[in-house]
């Protein structure tokens, strides 16, 4: 398992399922994971690592360049958007197919 953790973390890839982040998360592997929904949908509920930055906003924001950064949002939709869009600006980013849709652990916020 810690050489599949290794290869996730160290190679990056177009895109990652739920379930690899959810190893990556448990390995408290040091990451950036941003969630790029609207505010108000963050609010309603997000993984508590994530840092919100809604992709109308994702442009002006910084990146740390020594971590990683994970691109999640509700079906994977807008993350895959907003990782081209980091992609255009020389800016490396893995994509979480199906987003949090397919989150089944606890949220932070909302109800």
């Amino acid at each position: 398992m810690l050489n599949h953790l290794k290869s996730l973390f160290f190679k990056q890839r177009n895109s990652i399922s739920i379930s690899e982040l959810e190893q990556l998360l448990d390995s408290h592997a040091p990451l950036q994971l941003i969630d790029v929904r609207t505010t108000k949908e963050y609010r309603q509920g997000h993984i508590k690592q994530a840092i919100n930055i809604p992709l109308t906003q994702l442009a002006s924001a910084t990146f740390r360049a020594e971590q990683p950064i994970y691109l999640i949002c509700q079906s994977g939709r807008r993350s895959k958007m907003a990782q081209q869009e980091l992609n255009k600006q020389g800016i490396t980013a893995t994509n979480i197919t199906g987003g949090m849709s397919k989150w089944t652990r606890k949220t932070t916020g909302g109800h």
